[in-house]
């Protein structure tokens, strides 16, 4: 019965947040970008939102998704998705 639960809920979150997230960042970029009006501040907050967006999609795709389907997500591991997004959107800038 857990599996499937975990199952169900790895199905929601790929379903629905991955979307969400991208099409959050998106709705982010085009709302700062009509109030920015410096050219240079518009490239560079794109690119870091952008490179936020990708950090969060592999961590997940890759860390996070596999935890989750053997029920070891935790809030230990939710901790370390996010430091390893963080390091990533570093390296990706």
């Amino acid at each position: 019965m857990n599996e499937i639960v975990t199952s169900i809920i790895g199905i929601i979150v790929t379903t629905v947040v991955l979307p969400l997230v991208t099409l959050g960042g998106t709705k982010l970029i085009h709302y700062l970008n009509s109030k920015i009006k410096d050219e240079y501040a518009r490239r560079i907050l794109t690119s870091i939102t952008s490179s936020v967006e990708r950090a969060v999609r592999v961590v997940f795709q890759t860390y996070v998704e596999s935890l989750k389907k053997s029920g070891t997500f935790d809030k230990e591991a939710q901790k370390t998705a996010l430091i390893l997004a963080k390091r990533l959107q570093k390296n990706l800038i």
